[in-house]
């Protein structure tokens, strides 16, 4: 079993070794396909600054500010599109705003806006917004994680489905920015909750009786 489970996460290790390189040698062919121009780029130069840009983003706006950030808004940077929806919805007496992210240029090289998911956190609640932002988000990933193993063989599909589009992508691009908390809409995650519980309750009702 032992030498069973070594081969699998070898193989697995493999995959992923192979998708990354995939995903490295066509970064820069991706990126004329939505119209940006790289003629004038190396190809080398193009991949460290598009993979290596988000941490000295993240790098300058450190060494650069005072944080946290003290804002009108509480979390107004981590919380963005939560705040947006009660602006909206909910009439909450705060006037529009957008995102403090800016263009920043190094040694010559345009690294773009991007500072991963930690930016708007040390923007918003310094260096313990890491510690408690990352808590929760493993905690809320697990939990549904979870809630997938234990769904009824009817949802199972659809849970996994809710899982690997919506919480998946989310953790894997909190390199490049604030995906997770950006996009989670509090009240589908809510409901996709309740739904389960429920629904899982039924079915298993119907099968004991």
């Amino acid at each position: 079993d032992e030498s069973n489970n070594l081969v699998n996460n070898t193989k697995y290790i493999m995959y992923g070794i192979v998708f990354v390189g995939l995903v490295l040698v066509l970064l820069e062919w991706s990126a004329t396909i939505v119209g940006r121009n790289v003629d004038s780029i190396k190809f080398m130069d193009y991949i460290s600054t598009y993979v290596g840009a988000e941490i000295k983003n993240l790098d300058i706006f450190i060494n650069q500010k005072f944080f946290p950030i003290n804002e009108e808004i509480w979390g107004q940077q981590t919380f963005y599109t939560v705040i947006n929806f009660l602006i909206k919805h909910a009439n909450l007496a705060v006037d529009p705003y957008n995102l403090d992210l800016p263009f920043r240029i190094s040694n010559g090289y345009g690294l773009g806006n991007v500072a991963t998911t930690f930016y708007p956190w040390i923007y918003d609640f310094g260096y313990q917004g890491v510690f408690w932002l990352t808590l929760i988000m493993s905690v809320t990933s697990e939990f549904i994680y979870q809630m997938t193993k234990r769904c009824h063989r009817f949802l199972a599909p659809l849970s996994r489905l809710f899982y690997g589009g919506t919480i998946v992508p989310c953790i894997i691009f909190a390199f490049f920015s604030n995906k997770f908390y950006e996009s989670m809409d509090i009240i589908f995650i809510t409901l996709s909750i309740i739904i389960w519980i429920g629904s899982n309750y039924m079915f298993s009702k119907e099968n004991n009786k």
